[in-house]
């Protein structure tokens, strides 16, 4: 597999390790004002009270910090063995995108990367819609017999047997 593809996906992996730092420090911070606030402005016993509950959205903004980084370097290595050792097994690959429109307004989208593997295994990545049709374009070229974007037939030959879709 070539450089690139990794390199797209090691950006989109430092996107989710810096939005887990950013939640998980706000929530610290936050939380540990908040029990110092607490315990200058109100009575002892509502204080403590406020306090425990604090005190849990600081753990869970600590272990955000904490796991965020260890996640990152896991992924990491599960993508580069992916994409080293296991990339003339895809057979199949195809994006989602999931838009959230209340009222026609769009919000927010999500895209994800799928690929599927010719023992039924499959990987997945949140990226950006940009990034994810540059990494088609590189694996288009690299992969010239896997199957490329989604339909419901190309999943029902997928699920009666993965080599129905190698070209």
């Amino acid at each position: 597999m070539r450089k690139e593809v990794f390199i797209l996906i090691e950006k989109a992996l430092r996107r989710q390790k810096l939005i887990k730092i950013v939640v998980g420090s706000f929530l610290l911070v936050f939380s540990l004002m908040g029990i110092i606030l607490s315990f200058s402005n109100l009575s002892l016993s509502i204080a403590f009270a406020t306090s425990v509950l604090l005190g849990m959205i600081a753990f869970v903004g600590a272990m955000l910090l904490k796991n965020a980084y260890q996640a990152y370097l896991d992924e990491c290595h599960f993508w580069n063995f992916f994409l080293k050792n296991e990339g003339r097994k895809i057979v199949w690959v195809y994006y989602h995108k999931l838009e959230n429109l209340p009222f026609g307004i769009s919000l927010h989208s999500q895209t994800t990367l799928f690929i599927h593997l010719d023992d039924r295994s499959k990987a997945c990545i949140a990226m950006r819609e940009p990034e994810i049709l540059e990494i088609m374009s590189v694996l288009r070229s690299e992969l010239p017999k896997a199957t490329f974007g989604y339909s419901k037939q190309k999943e029902q030959l997928y699920n009666i047997g993965p080599d129905l879709l190698r070209k």
